[in-house]
């Protein structure tokens, strides 16, 4: 029995991806109008995003300890080993959720191998590394072998992005309000990372489209001019596909032969960018020899 890999809403990985690698997605909540909504459940980041193009104001709480409870017990019951790799702990506090939950099953469960793992990412970056981690338990990769794969992604799986309207990130206290206004004043984009503790943080300001420029060279210094051919990229767009374009052109353009697999921004992470997204997952090392033979 293969190793069931858990995530939640917040990797923003495509559903047919979570289905080919039977991934248990559990939802986040999003808060909208003092009504609670399971993210892919109850709303769509299609409805939130109009609601919030109207000025509409949402936000988001962690997955409670029940919900872990709940889920991992249904796996523990049948002998299933299982890993949860959760969405940034910088980011939400679902991660430390899902250790209680494992520190009160395994007393329960001694016989069933069971771990919670930080990705310390987010939308596609977490994803990409959901996307690898689902590939290699699909192959049959040991609990053991998937774990120190999954460690190696969260130090190395890197994200970058901008957004055309600095409002929700102000509203998250991700940039001030002197920054918001002056982004807005002179068409100035930031471009967002994650640091090392998987938190979200305005790495330098740039103007108007140059900001798609800047973001590949970004990328290209971080790869450190390594061979990215064959690499799998996630760009990330919001409302509109059609503004990844720009962005894609130069993403081929650091090496023809990269694969893009674009993904929909979703509403855990909507909430906090607003609709209109760019960015992109990508690999800062690449994948150690042995566990490539897996993820053919």
């Amino acid at each position: 029995m293969n190793t069931k890999i858990i995530a939640d809403t917040g990797c923003d990985l495509d559903n047919k991806l979570v289905e080919e690698f039977d991934i248990d997605l559990l939802s986040i909540i999003v808060t909208y109008d003092d009504k609670e909504y399971k993210d892919r459940k109850d709303i769509s980041a299609d409805e939130m995003f109009q609601k919030q193009k109207l000025g509409e104001n949402f936000t988001t709480a962690q997955i409670p300890l029940f919900e872990f409870l709940e889920t991992f017990e249904s796996y523990a019951k049948k002998g299933q080993d299982f890993i949860y790799f959760s969405l940034s702990a910088g980011i939400t506090g679902g991660y430390n959720n899902a250790l209680l939950a494992i520190r009160e099953l395994s007393e329960k469960y001694p016989n069933v191998k069971m771990s919670a793992l930080d990705s310390k990412g987010a939308s596609v970056g977490y994803g990409l590394s959901l996307y690898y981690l689902g590939k290699y338990a699909k192959s049959g990769a040991s609990f053991e072998d998937i774990i120190e794969l999954s460690e190696f992604l969260s130090e190395n799986i890197k994200h970058i992005f901008t957004v055309f309207d600095m409002e929700y990130l102000y509203k998250g206290g991700r940039v001030s309000r002197a920054q918001k206004n002056i982004g807005k004043l002179l068409n100035i984009r930031p471009i967002i990372v994650t640091d090392s503790e998987g938190k979200l943080s305005v790495q330098e300001l740039s103007r108007g489209n140059k900001v798609y420029k800047r973001m590949a060279e970004i990328i290209e210094e971080e790869t450190q001019g390594r061979n990215l051919s064959k690499d799998i990229f996630f760009p990330v767009y919001g409302e509109d596909v059609e503004l990844i374009s720009n962005f894609k052109n130069k993403l081929e353009a650091l090496d023809e032969n990269i694969i893009l697999m674009p993904q929909r921004l979703g509403s855990s992470i909507g909430v906090h960018t607003g609709p209109e997204i760019i960015g992109t997952g990508y690999l800062k090392e690449e994948i150690p020899a042995k566990f490539k033979e897996g993820l053919i």
